[in-house]
C-alpha cells in the first residue's frame, strides 16, 4: 500500500485507518480478479488460435533428443 501511493510504511502506520487498509485490500482483490479474468480469455483465445499455453513446458521433439544426446557425448 505504501509503494502504491507513495509513502512510507511508517506513514501508513501513523496515518492510515482500518479503512484505508480494508479498501486496499478490495482494490487488490480486485484487481488479481481482473487479472484472472483477462488471463483466462488470453489463454482460452491461444488454444482456440492452437498456440502453446506459456506457462507449459515445450514438449521434447526428435530433434531435441538427439541434440541432447550430441552434447552429453561431448562433455
Amino acid at each position: 500500500m505504501a509503494h502504491r501511493y507513495g509513502m512510507l510504511p511508517s506513514e501508513i502506520l501513523a496515518r492510515g485507518t482500518t479503512q484505508d487498509v480494508f479498501m486496499y485490500d478490495i482494490y487488490v482483490t480486485y484487481e488479481n480478479y481482473l487479472n484472472e479474468k483477462r488471463a483466462k480469455k488470453e489463454r482460452a483465445k491461444n488454444k482456440k488460435a492452437g498456440l502453446a499455453n506459456r506457462n507449459e513446458p515445450a514438449k521434447a521433439t526428435p530433434e531435441m533428443m538427439e541434440s541432447y544426446a550430441r552434447f552429453k557425448e561431448n562433455i
